[in-house]
Order: structure tokens, then sequence, then C-alpha cells
């Protein structure tokens, strides 16, 4: 038998596949995603947002590899995106041996993926996919050598990893696409009524912070519990006195939450707070506002 390094690449596409027997048998609680059969479709509902990944060149346009070469790679970094522990076919695909596990680090806030995916030689089996939110899924090839399968997938949790096996062929992945949240800045203030921010780092107040809403973000959209404020934006929680209220009186709504001042790291040296937190749909959000610290006197 050959192996993947001494056959030709002729890939023929499947496109329109139906996928066969799709299996959810684990969920974690609110995980709902929708799949993908065919590229087709994929495109349609995700227009040109994705990040696309062919395995024939770096980021910086260089080859992976010397052409017609199969090479092996404890990490393949393409596009923040990391291939673990595969070998790169030719400068064309990627693959792993019979039942070892393709695995794939993706970049936060990536909520949808897609890939080509074929058992090398053609072997009868089942494809594996799971996810870091706990979803697996199962379901048939095409089992003829060199055509291509299609599996994508839309979560409404955040995907840092999947996981992909084929127990019986060589498993070989091309044309990988993922979607991301890019990051939201917002404009806040510090202390709203205040302006010159002084904020006494050695007061175990609160600290109020308003977002400020503005046509095209509504503060409502914000998961007010995932919101951090600190020194470097991940040390305060929000207290559960959140409002909304015209803070600036420009029209739109503001949110306006508190947080314990010793929990956001501030020390007299600091000149700035950061805040952090993320959308209802998951898109990042950070923002960023100036503060003068006193009361600092021995």
């Amino acid at each position: 038998m050959k192996t993947p390094s001494q056959s030709a690449y002729s890939p023929r596409f499947l496109n329109g596949l139906v996928i066969a027997a799709l299996l959810v048998p684990a969920l974690t609680a609110g995980a709902q995603s929708l799949t993908f059969s065919d590229r087709a479709t994929w495109g349609a509902y995700v227009a040109a947002a994705t990040t696309d990944i062919n395995f024939s060149t770096r980021d910086d346009g260089s080859d992976i590899t010397i052409p017609a070469q199969d090479v092996g790679f404890s990490v393949l970094s393409l596009r923040g995106v990391n291939f673990l522990n595969v070998r790169s076919y030719w400068n064309a695909s990627i693959y792993v041996f019979p039942a070892q596990i393709l695995r794939i680090d993706l970049p936060a806030g990536t909520y949808a993926f897609a890939t080509d995916l074929t058992p090398f030689y053609g072997q009868p089996g089942s494809y594996s996919v799971e996810l870091s939110t706990g979803e697996i899924f199962a379901f048939n090839p095409a089992a003829i050598p060199w055509t291509w399968d299609f599996f994508g997938v839309h979560s409404t949790q955040d995907i840092s990893w999947v996981e992909i096996t084929y127990a019986n062929d060589y498993l070989a992945i091309d044309n990988f696409s993922f979607l991301y949240h890019q990051q939201l800045t917002v404009t806040i203030d510090i202390k709203p009524d205040s302006p010159k921010n002084n904020v006494n780092p050695k007061s175990n107040g609160m600290l109020p912070v308003a977002v400020f809403g503005r046509p095209g973000f509504d503060p409502y959209q914000i998961d007010v519990a995932r919101l951090r404020l600190g020194v470097t934006g991940v040390e305060a929680a929000p207290q559960q006195n959140s409002s909304f209220q015209d803070v600036n009186l420009d029209g739109e709504v503001d949110l306006v939450v508190n947080f314990r001042i010793p929990d956001t790291g501030m020390t007299c040296s600091t000149s700035q707070l950061v805040l952090t937190g993320q959308m209802l749909n998951g898109q990042a959000l950070a923002g960023s506002d100036s503060v003068i610290p006193v009361g600092c006197k021995p």
C-alpha cells in the first residue's frame, strides 16, 4: 500500500453532499449549533466574512513546504490557527494517521468553522468532530478516494478547539474556514459625574462606569455579567446594581455599571483603567478611560 506521500494528488469535490447520520450525543448547556453539509450553503450563510486556509502557503505567502514534499509539524500555525501534530501533503492539504486526533486550536472569539475532509484511501468508516463546547458530531464519508466531504458548524458559544478523527484511514483536510468576533471598541466614562476621575485606590467604595450607547450600538445587548474593569481589564467583576440611562443626554441609552475599587488592582501609579467584556452574541468589547489617583500621600 502506498503512503500518502507517494500518492498522486487529484481531489474531486462533491459539492452538495448530504451528511448522513449526523449525531449530537453530547451538548453543553446553552450550546445550539447550526451545521452545514455543503460549501455553497455555508458560503451563502457566512458571505465574505470567513478567514480561509488552503494549506498551500504560509501567512507571508511562502510555501509551507517544498512542493512534492511530505513534512510533519508539531504545530503548523496559519492565520492564527494552530494545527497540532499534522503532516503537510505536497503543499495541498494536511493529514493525520488512522485514529490519530487532528487537533485544531482556534483564535479567541471563533464561533464557526468549516472544512473539506476525506479518508485518504476511501476506507469505510465514520468521521467524529468534537468541539470545545462539548458537542460531538459523527457522519459517514463518501468513501471514494480523494472525494471531499464537507462539514461546517456555527455555534452560539465560542469554539476554542476542535478535534477530528477517522478510525480506519488517513484523514486529510483542506480549505479550512473560520469566523471570529472582531473586538468592538466602546466609549466609557469612569465616574461620569466627575470631570477629573479622581479615585482613591485605598478606598473600599464603588466606582461607577458608564458605557455610552450610539447609533448601531445598543448597550442592552451587552452581557453585563461578563464585564471586567481593572488595570489590565480582567480584574473586577460588576456589582448587581447596574442601570440603563442617558448619562450624557445625547438621546442614546447608556449602561452604568459599578465595580468595587479594591478589586480593580488600581494603585497610586495607575493612570488608566480598562473595561473588557462581550456582547450577548459573543462579540468582544473593550474601552478605557483615564483616572487620577488621590489620597496616596503617606
